[in-house]
């Protein structure tokens, strides 16, 4: 049986503001949603491959996710391209932080300009990053993401990846 991938990436920002007056309430009413749907395939919203994981880092230390070896249900995923990645800290505690950059050795550096630029991703945050018409790429010297977590206890967080690649 072939493997086949249709998946969605879903953004939504609603809020309602009100300030309340002497005589009234005036409200700013906002909706937005950005829908990205990806193909099963290669190119321009088109995706292969899926991974997603929940994963606990202990205090003061890190991990090295290799994007060309991840295990899935069905085998060993290698991401040749990246096109939707999302990041979230389960653990809600006050102060609690997880940094991602890129890895020291292969480091996949198409998310910041520099090697030592890091994202910090707060207690109870996310971090979501599309590319849906060109990816970011993944190859043999840029595969690797650094997840440190430098707050005083061990911090939950879940990742989702959806890209190209293949299988095995």
């Amino acid at each position: 049986m072939a493997q086949s991938l249709a998946s969605e990436v879903l953004t939504r920002i609603k809020w309602t503001f009100t300030n309340s007056l002497d005589l009234s309430t005036p409200a700013e009413v906002m909706s937005d949603t950005c829908t990205q749907t990806f193909t099963d395939g290669t190119g321009s919203g088109k995706a292969q491959v899926a991974w997603s994981d929940q994963r606990t880092i202990t205090t003061a230390s890190d991990e090295t996710l290799d994007l060309k070896a991840v295990t899935t249900a069905f085998g060993t995923a290698a991401f040749t391209k990246i096109k939707a990645l999302r990041i979230e800290v389960v653990t809600a505690t006050t102060g609690y932080t997880l940094k991602v950059k890129a890895g020291s050795s292969n480091g996949l550096s198409a998310f910041f300009s520099d090697a030592s630029d890091e994202i910090v991703i707060q207690a109870g945050g996310g971090l979501t990053l599309e590319a849906p018409v060109d990816g970011y790429t993944v190859d043999a010297t840029h595969k690797t993401l650094l997840i440190s977590n430098p707050a005083g206890g061990s911090v939950v967080y879940n990742i989702f990846v959806i890209g190209e690649g293949a299988i095995s």
